[in-house]
């Protein structure tokens, strides 16, 4: 059976994620209202199912009862968007959005009214697509909308030939770049384009940034290196150039570093600041500090557990001495907080401590390590034993070399590890030794 083919690519503004979402609600709304209230329809869409292609690409696959008649499609600008109606069918799926957040395609809304289907698909920015009709499904190829033509051809079906639209060139300019300092250090590199949507590809390699300004000619006077390093903010430069119609802008800053970057309205701002430490991380090498009600001990040859009795009614907290404790110690200690002369007195013979709310349990090192080593493996062991899920997870710009690495590699030294009775020290990666 041959496939007939539906080619209308898309294009206009790429607004905000609440523009994006009003915009999607009020064509939908907006068409039920308009829908005429019609007989039971001949056919059903029973399922949409999507699968993430490489370059970018979304096909997504609309499933019906009988094969569908080609839709009626149309696109919106403001934020772009594709429409397709579907005459004479009914929404079966039993749910009205779709979640895709893969390349261009944001996610589907499918409403009904009057024995007529809608199927919207909401995009990050302007696409072109391609539709196929095969057996009982409608096959919606989305493209990834970075680099594509900027011509615009709002394409109408066959059977309303009324609705074509003559392509119109669309093209951006850059026409400023601004720098600023955030209240936490980090530098607002703040790009303002004369039209919205512009499509920047974003590329990290080390201690430079690559923004690749696509179908966008720079102004003259925005064609220039900044110097900001006087800013004290991770940004040193940003240079700025544009030739055949292609805008670049390289950006160094100094590591480590994080960075985010948005659009809103006609402006596409990137944020780059100090990378965060994690408290825990940044303090795990730092000297303790000692804040008890000081204490001054003289003894000698004193047993150590007659040493932990006194430090836990100076203290007032409850202290728990495992039996293999044992041993006598000689100390001198003037005006000393409390818990440091704990500290001590537990370097010197090879003990350590476990808190938990006002008890403090002391024991052998090793005794405690086995004890919290042995809860671990009771743990992986309950956590291998539960029920397995199954996932399917979309992967977008991924070699499928890679791929097959990173979920076997991990998992055989995982493997390994737990044959050698080692538990919390391997890296599993995406799967566990079960598969």
């Amino acid at each position: 059976m041959s496939n007939t083919e539906f080619d209308a690519p898309s294009s206009g503004v790429t607004g905000a994620l609440r523009r994006r979402t009003a915009a999607t609600a009020f064509a939908c709304v907006g068409w039920l209202t308009l829908a005429a209230t019609g007989a039971h329809a001949a056919n059903a869409l029973r399922d949409v199912a999507y699968t993430a292609l490489p370059g970018g690409k979304v096909e997504l696959r609309l499933s019906f009862d009988s094969p569908p008649a080609l839709p009626n499609g149309f696109t919106t600008d403001t934020p772009p968007t594709i429409a397709l109606d579907f005459s004479d069918t009914r929404n079966e799926l039993g749910k009205r959005r779709l979640e895709v957040s893969t390349g261009a395609t944001s996610g589907l809304n499918i409403v009904e009214a009057g024995g007529r289907t809608r199927v919207v698909i909401g995009l990050f920015r302007p696409a072109s697509y391609v539709s196929r009709i095969n057996a009982n499904q409608l096959v919606v190829t989305v493209n990834n909308g970075i680099g594509e033509s900027a011509n615009y051809v709002a394409a109408a079906s066959a059977g309303n030939p009324t609705k074509a639209v003559a392509a119109t060139s669309r093209s951006n300019t850059l026409n400023n770049i601004d720098f600023r300092r955030g209240k936490d250090g980090e530098g607002r590199i703040v790009l303002s384009f004369a039209q919205a949507g512009a499509a920047v590809d974003l590329k990290r390699e080390g201690d430079r940034i690559v923004l690749d300004l696509l179908n966008v000619d720079v102004l003259p006077a925005q064609a220039r290196r900044l110097d900001v390093t006087d800013f004290a903010t991770p940004v040193r430069s940003i240079d700025a150039r544009s030739s055949n119609g292609r805008a670049q802008l390289e950006i160094m800053a100094t590591s480590p570093y994080e960075q985010s970057a948005y659009q809103a309205g006609n402006d596409y701002v990137l944020e780059i600041g100090p990378k965060k430490v994690d408290d825990k991380i940044a303090n795990r090498d730092a000297p303790p500090v000692y804040n008890g009600a000081r204490v001054t001990f003289n003894f000698q040859d004193i047993p150590v557990r007659s040493v932990l009795q006194l430090i836990a009614e100076e203290s007032n907290f409850n202290i728990v001495v495992a039996d293999s404790v044992q041993g006598n110690v000689t100390l001198r200690l003037l005006n000393v907080p409390w818990d440091q002369a704990l500290d001590l007195v537990l370097r010197a013979k090879g003990l350590d401590k476990r808190s938990q709310g006002n008890v403090i349990w002391v024991g052998p090192q090793e005794e405690i390590a086995k004890y919290e080593q042995d809860l671990a493996a009771a743990r992986m062991k309950r956590l291998e034993q539960d029920e397995l899920v199954s996932d399917i997870i979309p992967i977008s710009y991924g070699k499928a070399k890679d791929i097959v690495e990173l979920l076997t590699k991990d998992t055989q030294s995982g493997q390994t590890a737990g044959g050698q009775g080692q538990t919390g020290s391997s890296q599993r990666g995406f799967l566990s030794t079960r598969g």
